[in-house]
């Protein structure tokens, strides 16, 4: 299982998790609050995650 820290490792090379919020479409950092559109392998890669 990957670990992920605060500081925003990299999972697997190809992931960055800059907030939990983002991966949970929340809103992101980089734009104006709204919710980033996420590509079918970052909506698995959060339903990994919420079961964690």
């Amino acid at each position: 299982m990957a670990v992920i820290d605060k500081a925003g490792s990299h999972i697997e090379g190809e992931y960055e998790l800059l907030d939990k919020d983002e991966y949970e479409g929340q809103g992101s950092r980089h734009g104006k609050g709204n919710p980033r559109m996420l590509s079918k392998k970052e909506k698995a890669l959060a339903r990994a995650l919420k079961k964690l």
